[in-house]
Parts: structure tokens; C-alpha cells; sequence
């Protein structure tokens, strides 16, 4: 990944040390025997194939091994994108239109082929990052328009990515990456006119919209409420865009942000439990060390007074999971709790790394199964009645698949 970050910034006309360049790609090379997992190792190629006058031999040899799984189908959406962008990148035109074909082949069709895209949105056995269907597709895209810019089946997927965006962004900083590269390729290949539409609500104009290839183009807008109120229906409200031709291709994305009127946020999962549980911790002495007691759980604690937080998370074995939780208003964590001596508390290592923030404590767990425990020690300072939003785990990669705990209110007492 930092080989082809570099490869990228060199090629954007950034200025990248030589000798860390080639030590970078004599290292790939040494390494590439001990690299097991398939898509690792095809993108691995690929970053090799950036870097054009190093080592074809190498490149050459290992993709005719490949071409054995392309014919076995023994390879996914991902590496088959990965192997066109390399085999075109060292004009290798043999069996590039066979795995072309067998791209196409594995594209899934929604809507009867109005959309198409590549991996999977949801599969318990493959929640990892070469299966999943935004970053596979991103890729794929990149992988068809490299051969052909005009392919059919790249309006379809280009329509089926901005239709699975999440507000301005897609799931995870990677998904988003993915498609911004591959978006930024097809628009630089594409023939494109300058172009003027005005954007309408109701047949009420709201403003101009300007597309325009070789320099900077409006992307997104924000309208609030104040200035929609007169212009909005309860039902049936109808956007258009006007100034378009037959000819033109147009994808779009909306999203709409509001709040609730709910005065409780009640736990809930897609994939993942939590649950999260207040204990004040009493001093217990034994001899010259302090030790401490989990006592009862609370809403209610004084200024002063220490408290442990115990997160408990189940979920299918998952990989890369993260764990948010934000302290409440007028408390502080205790940062240095492998120090405190908890009874009761068995291992407290559960997670890989820990990230204490200004506002939210963050586990990270490369691998989380079935079920795990986690503890932090926060400190009581300052009084009021506090609010306490839900604590939440994801998948990093996937983070649809995801589960809040209950919200909590709590009272700091003098």
C-alpha cells in the first residue's frame, strides 16, 4: 500500500525519494513468495507493473500461474480487475479479452441489468475487504475502462455506486478512495462538454448546476429547511434537473438528514450486540497496594468517585471491529487502568489497540469471536444531569454490519 501510494504521488508530479522507491520495490519482490491470500498478491503485481522497468520477468511468470485460476474460475471480481490493469499496463493483450468476459460474467444484474456491480454486499463467511462490493466494483470499473471507456456495463455500475452512497461519502474511507479514483479516470477519458442545468423543486428553480471537464465542477449541494419551507409538499415532491439532452448521461445521489423527536435511543443490532453497564468501583486495601471492588451498577455518583464501564459485544466471527463509546459530560477516563487492581476482572487485554480521544474511547480487535468483554475506568468531576448516547460496534470494512447499546442518563452529584 505505501508502494503504491508513493507510485500514485510521483505520478501526480509529488517529489518522492528514489532510493526509498526502489528499496520499496526490491522489498515487494523479496517478499512476494511469503504473500498467501490471492488478491494480496495480484495487487501486489500491480503496483509492481506501476513501476514499469522493474523486474517483467517476475510479473510475467507469476501471471501465467494465474491464468490457470482464471480458467479453473478459482479467482474473485477483485483479482480479476487486479490482473486486466496489470496485463494492460505491460501491453500483455493474450487472454485479456477472456478475463474481460468472465468479469462481465460475475457482474450481479439489479433491476433486470438496469444496475450492475461486483463482490458482495453481505456474506458472513467473507467480511473482508477483497469481497467487498463497493471497493470490488470501484476496481472493476477502473479495469473496464482502462480496455474500453464506452463499455455498456460501466454506466450500470457508475449508477449503482452513487445510488449505495451514504450521504456524501460511502461506507468506509477505503470504499470512498476506491471510487473517487476510479470516478476521476473514467471522467478524464470520457469526452465531455461543458454543461448548464438548473436544478427545480416543485418547478421552482433553485439554482444553476455547472459541469465543466478541465476545471472545477460543482459536485454537491446543501438547501436547509428555511429556504425549502415554502417550496415543499408533504407528499409527492419532484426534482428535476432541465437543460439535459437524449444524449446525455447523468447519475445522481440524494440524501436527507434530520433528527427525531425521540427522548430515549433503544439498543439495537445488524450483526452485532452490545451492551453497556455502569459499576462504581469501592477502595478495598490489602496492605500497602490499593485495590479496588466492582460495586453496584448506578445512575446517580459524586463529583470525585472513579466508575467502570464494562462493554460486552457478541457477535459471528468478524474481522477488524471497532468499539466506540463516548464518555459523558463532566467525566474523564483514566487512561493508565492496567495500572488499577480491579477483582473480578480476568483478562483485560480483549482488544489489539486502544484510542483514548477527547470525547470517545475507541477499541480496535483484528478478529473478534463470538463474544468479548471490554472495561475502562472514567473519573467523575463535574456535577449535572448528563446525557449518554449508545455505545456502537461495526465492522471497519462493513459497517452495515454494526449494533448500539441503550443510551443512559446520568446524574454527577456534589
Amino acid at each position: 500500500y505505501v508502494l503504491y501510494a508513493l507510485t500514485l504521488a510521483k505520478k501526480a508530479g509529488y517529489s518522492v525519494d528514489q532510493k526509498v522507491m526502489r528499496k520499496g520495490v526490491r522489498s515487494l519482490v523479496r517478499n512476494m513468495s511469503r504473500i498467501k491470500n490471492s488478491t494480496a498478491r495480484i495487487f501486489a503485481l500491480y503496483v509492481l507493473s506501476l513501476n514499469q522497468k522493474k523486474y517483467p520477468y517476475l510479473i510475467r511468470n507469476l501471471m501465467k500461474d494465474y491464468l490457470k485460476g482464471v480458467e479453473q474460475d478459482q479467482l474473485n471480481s477483485y483479482d480479476l480487475a487486479l490482473m486486466v490493469l496489470t496485463m494492460k499496463n505491460y501491453k500483455m493483450k493474450k487472454n485479456l479479452n477472456k478475463i474481460v468476459k468472465l468479469l462481465k460474467k460475475k457482474a450481479i444484474k439489479v433491476q433486470n441489468g438496469r444496475y450492475v456491480f461486483w463482490g458482495q454486499t453481505y456474506r458472513r463467511s467473507n467480511r473482508r475487504w477483497n469481497y467487498d462490493a463497493v471497493e470490488t466494483t470501484a476496481w472493476v470499473i477502473r479495469a473496464l475502462n482502462k480496455v474500453n471507456s464506452n463499455d455498456s456495463y460501466i454506466n450500470k455500475a457508475v449508477s449503482w455506486i452513487l445510488i449505495n452512497k451514504n450521504g456524501h461519502h460511502w461506507k468506509s474511507t477505503r470504499d470512498t478512495s476506491s471510487v473517487l479514483m476510479a470516478l476521476s479516470e473514467l471522467l478524464s477519458k470520457r469526452k465531455m462538454k461543458t454543461k448548464k442545468l438548473a436544478l427545480t423543486l416543485n418547478g421552482k428553480k433553485l439554482r444553476n448546476i455547472l459541469f465543466k471537464k478541465n476545471g472545477k465542477f460543482q459536485t454537491g449541494f446543501v438547501f436547509k429547511y428555511r429556504n425549502l419551507g415554502k417550496i415543499l409538499k408533504k407528499v409527492n415532491n419532484v426534482i428535476r434537473l432541465k437543460g439535459l439532452s437524449r444524449k446525455d448521461q447523468v447519475a445522481t445521489n440524494i440524501s436527507l438528514r434530520y433528527a427525531t423527536n425521540e427522548q430515549t435511543i433503544k439498543n439495537s443490532s445488524s450483526g452485532v450486540r452490545v451492551k453497556r453497564t455502569y459499576y462504581l468501583l469501592e477502595k478495598a486495601s490489602d496492605g500497602s497496594r490499593i485495590k479496588y471492588q466492582i460495586g453496584r451498577k448506578f445512575y446517580r455518583i459524586k463529583s470525585g468517585q472513579k466508575y467502570l464501564v464494562k462493554l460486552e459485544v457478541s457477535s459471528n466471527q468478524s474481522q477488524y471491529f471497532m468499539l466506540e463509546d463516548y464518555y459523558p459530560g463532566g467525566c474523564e477516563p483514566i487512561k493508565d487502568f492496567k495500572m488499577y487492581q480491579i477483582e473480578g476482572i480476568g483478562n483485560r487485554r480483549s482488544f489489539d489497540f486502544i484510542d483514548y480521544r477527547s470525547k470517545r474511547v475507541i477499541f480496535f480487535v483484528d478478529q473478534l469471536t463470538r463474544s468479548k468483554t471490554f472495561y475502562y475506568v472514567v473519573d467523575a468531576i463535574y456535577p449535572g444531569k448528563y446525557k449518554v448516547i449508545p455505545a456502537m460496534g461495526s465492522l471497519m470494512y462493513f459497517p452495515n454490519i454494526r449494533g448500539n447499546s441503550d443510551d443512559f442518563e446520568m446524574r454527577v452529584k456534589e
